[in-house]
């Protein structure tokens, strides 16, 4: 990866960040380029699992219901069964 025409004070400024760390500026600028993918993968990792959290709690909720109506009728039939 090449980067051209970044400004002289962002550089300077970058490698006393990367001296101050022991680190050369190209393996401070690659931790930082490998720490913003990361950073991006989790954020979309994180949304994935978000909505398949929601997704399973709509189907819960859903089952839920339906065993609720299950239980409902099968007490309307025991109910039946002891009238007859």
């Amino acid at each position: 990866i090449k980067v051209r025409n970044v400004d002289v004070v962002a550089v300077k400024k970058i490698d006393e960040m990367a001296k101050g760390k022991g680190m050369s500026r190209n393996e401070f600028l690659k931790n930082h380029i490998e720490k913003l993918m990361w950073t991006n993968i989790y954020e979309d990792e994180r949304l994935r699992l978000e909505e398949l959290f929601h997704a399973s709690l709509i189907a819960l909720e859903q089952m839920n219901e339906q065993l609720n109506n299950i239980e409902q009728n099968t007490n309307k039939v025991k109910k039946f069964l002891k009238e007859i």
